[in-house]
């Protein structure tokens, strides 16, 4: 019993180095992304977080839900490539129609999958909101990311 007893207590002492190093971390900070895109691809700018500005396109949309005149269901995975790194993210949103028929409006969730450069370490996610406008591709969708962000 001695015997585990100390195995226990030099296994969490080994541990305590990683956990001071892990509070260094910087806590996380709110981060806005404001996108543009006709079709698939588009350009964002950050701030907030981190600032940054470039490109980004949509990959393997999957979509679900009741159609045209109601909503329909969104799943994405989103590369946004900068001049600091690039990163990825996943995101699942509901287009809903209005009155007018060439007009939607989105909002949903995302989160950043993996990054290089600056962003391989990034770990962020929040809420997309935006619209979406035309009637046929492709299709002008004008999009706020908000949420928080951290290099961890």
């Amino acid at each position: 019993m001695k015997a585990v007893t100390a195995a226990l207590v030099a296994l969490a002492t080994s541990l305590v180095p990683l956990a001071i190093d892990g509070a260094a971390a910087a806590p996380p900070a709110t981060i806005t992304i404001e996108a543009t895109r006709l079709g698939p691809t588009g350009t964002f700018d950050a701030s907030g977080a981190f600032a940054d500005e470039g490109t980004f396109e949509v990959c393997a949309p999957v979509f679900g839900g009741p159609g045209p005149g109601k909503f329909v269901n969104v799943h994405a995975t989103e590369t946004f490539t900068g001049t600091a790194g690039t990163f990825t993210m996943t995101r699942k949103n509901r287009v809903t129609w209005g009155d007018d028929p060439n007009v939607r409006t989105i909002d949903g969730t995302w989160v950043v999958t993996s990054g290089t450069g600056a962003y391989e370490d990034l770990h962020a996610h929040g809420r997309i909101s935006g619209t979406a406008q035309g009637s046929a591709p492709p299709e002008t969708f004008v999009l706020t990311y908000t949420g928080t962000a951290a290099n961890e």
